[in-house]
């Protein structure tokens, strides 16, 4: 990778970082709540039933974690249940398809991330979905990623793990959370940038990979922080790097990919609401509005808060802004790395 790359990278990086603590979290509770009001004069039948967040992994992982935290409030701000249904596989096209074919009235939404909008498009030469059939609502956690493994793997630190993968090309496995998603592209950018060849063993969600992973079935993870930080904590696991720039206030003992000699590896997971095309745009704007003031609740930001996962709200205009930028990011790393699959 050219320096004239990572400084592309980088600042590509530093964008995001500051439209997500910015702008993305620049509106305050007073604001919101107004926001809340104007558009249910507009739309006075909605919602009318329970809402649905459909979430393209297992239960278990980061984004179901999120999406439950972030819809039961959701459900308080808007008078009605919010139910998450989880339908894995397909590379998130079968939770995709199910918002895309619903009625576009605001009750069926989807909550993923990078995977489905943004990189599927890169990595498969064709699609069973149409990822602009999602409009963004809204933002709604940021994650960093970690490099985990087991206790009994020999390695105490990143430059460790590297000399032992190194030394055993096409021997060593991690698990991430099925081919194509972000932990898998993270995965393969970290063997690009350091000169690994290990074999990406992929699940269904996080939840199925962590039990392997802490059985010992599978050694090593790359992984959003979220399940893999209580686990650290109890030594049940060992983070040995994370994808922020500096180190993060709920594990400070983890130091960073960067100040390991990997800056390359500075990225996050983040995950969003989406709705089919259709659906009008006052709704999306009252469940954007529930979506930023159930991010800024404090119930919500401290419990998701200390295991170092961001709650970060946003207008759709801001996910479009968003997703434009890491288009261009992630479509350059796969291209470079050179990752093709088949759906």
């Amino acid at each position: 990778m050219s320096g004239a790359e990572l400084r592309r990278r980088a600042a590509l990086l530093g964008a995001l970082g500051a439209a997500s603590a910015g702008t993305l979290g620049a509106a305050s509770t007073g604001t919101l709540g107004a926001s809340l009001s104007a558009p249910a004069l507009a739309q006075p039948g909605f919602p009318s039933r329970p809402i649905r967040f459909v979430v393209p992994f297992a239960a278990g992982g980061v984004t179901d974690a999120g999406a439950r935290l972030l819809g039961r409030r959701v459900g308080e701000l808007l008078g009605q249940t919010v139910v998450v249904e989880n339908r894995s596989g397909g590379a998130g096209a079968i939770a995709a398809a199910a918002v895309i074919e619903a009625p576009p009235d605001g009750h069926t939404l989807f909550f993923g991330g990078q995977a489905v909008i943004i990189t599927n498009r890169h990595l498969y030469e064709r699609l069973s979905y149409r990822p602009e059939a999602l409009l963004p609502v809204s933002l709604g956690v940021r994650v960093p990623l970690v490099l985990a493994v087991h206790p009994a793997f020999p390695a105490q630190s990143l430059p460790e793990f590297l000399r032992h993968v190194r030394a055993r090309p096409g021997e060593v496995g991690y698990g991430t959370v099925g081919r194509g998603g972000m932990t898998h592209v993270f995965g393969e950018l970290l063997e690009a940038t350091a000169g690994l060849d290990m074999l990406d063993v992929p699940y269904r969600g996080s939840g199925p990979a962590m039990q392997d992973l802490l059985g010992g079935q599978i050694r090593v993870m790359v992984d959003g922080l979220v399940p893999d930080i209580t686990h650290h904590r109890a030594g049940a696991l060992r983070i040995l790097a994370v994808s922020t720039p500096e180190r993060i206030a709920a594990a400070p003992d983890v130091p960073t990919f960067t100040e390991q000699g990997l800056p390359e590896m500075e990225a996050f997971l983040w995950f969003g609401l989406f709705a089919p095309r259709g659906t009008p745009r006052p709704v999306i704007d009252r469940l954007s509005a529930a979506m930023r003031e159930a991010a800024a609740h404090p119930s919500v930001r401290d419990a998701i808060g200390r295991d170092g996962v961001e709650t970060v709200g946003s207008t759709p205009e801001e996910l479009a802004a968003l997703i434009a930028r890491e288009d261009e990011l992630w479509g350059g790393v796969i291209r470079r790395v050179g990752i093709r699959l088949s759906e």
